[in-house]
């Protein structure tokens, strides 16, 4: 080894010696205890089963917003089938007459408005009572105690699903639409044995006085019941409701009481309603502190 570099790398050794030296307790000093494994082991560690999960406030959060997405999901899927049905009878009315035809026989319509049809009619009626009778109540309720007495059902919710029937089938179809379009129903007109003449959906006709066909009043009920999925921020309940709303849809057009064009404005009409009255009165549930 050249002797420059072995005197250099003297000097470095030397120099690290002395720093390691004044890093250590002086002499007489307290000196450095010896962590024993007994202390080790005692020593409390992070639990590692504690950092991977979630908190319970993110996780309920995260399936409260899973469960409002399904919802608006399965709401804005309901309200563009309904746009679809709607629309092409609108511009090809002679489909209304098509399908209509095909629950029409000798006899009449397929399905007589009495027996078991009527008795839907009544329960649709019964149920939707329930459902504003309910709101108002619980409304009431909650007024009285300060906060929901029911699920997470507020003021604001108890008010989309009260406001829901009283401004959609209450007033705008059966007390504006159904008496001032003036569309005859399928069992008046001449097509099935009527003297009225037929007209296109949601066009001013002279062809009904009152009580007319466009919108159905029952099927904008039946719909409405939706309201309460929403509220509750339930699939299953929203699902029951679009169900029953079809359901009675179906019957109606099968009684000749309504054009499928009738049924499906008023699908259309109320869902729009309920996202329109759930933007303005529902807040959406804020995440929670990290």
């Amino acid at each position: 080894m050249h002797p420059g570099l072995a005197s250099t790398a003297c000097g470095v050794v030397g120099r690290l010696v002395e720093a390691s030296r004044s890093t250590l307790p002086a002499e007489g000093g307290p000196a450095l205890a010896p962590i024993e494994p007994a202390t080790r082991a005692r020593t409390p560690r992070p639990d590692l089963k504690s950092i991977a999960s979630p908190r319970p406030g993110r996780a309920d959060d995260a399936a409260t917003r899973a469960q409002q997405l399904r919802v608006r999901r399965l709401l804005w899927t309901a309200i563009g089938v309904a746009a679809a049905i709607t629309t092409t009878l609108v511009v090809i009315p002679r489909l209304d007459i098509a399908i209509s035809s095909l629950a029409y026989g000798p006899g009449g319509f397929v399905l007589p408005r009495f027996g078991l049809v009527l008795a839907m009619s009544w329960l649709v009626t019964i149920v939707s009572w329930i459902a504003v009778l309910g709101a108002v109540v619980l409304l009431v309720a909650n007024v009285r105690a300060g906060h929901p007495v029911l699920w997470a059902l507020d003021t604001s919710r108890l008010l989309l699903v009260l406001l829901t029937f009283l401004l959609v089938p209450g007033l705008l179809v059966n007390t504006i639409l159904k008496h001032h379009v003036g569309r005859a129903r399928p069992t008046r007109i001449v097509q099935f044995g009527g003297d009225a003449q037929f007209s296109r959906a949601g066009v001013p006709a002279d062809q009904c006085r009152r009580n007319c066909t466009f919108p159905s009043g029952e099927a904008s009920a039946a719909f409405a019941l939706a309201a309460v999925g929403v509220a509750t921020g339930s699939p299953a309940v929203l699902a029951g409701a679009l169900a029953i709303g079809t359901l009675v849809s179906i019957v109606r057009v099968l009684t000749g009481a309504h054009f499928v064009s009738d049924v499906a404005s008023s699908a259309l009409l109320t869902l729009l309603a309920i996202v329109l009255l759930g933007r303005l009165l529902v807040r959406r549930p804020r995440a929670a502190p990290g």
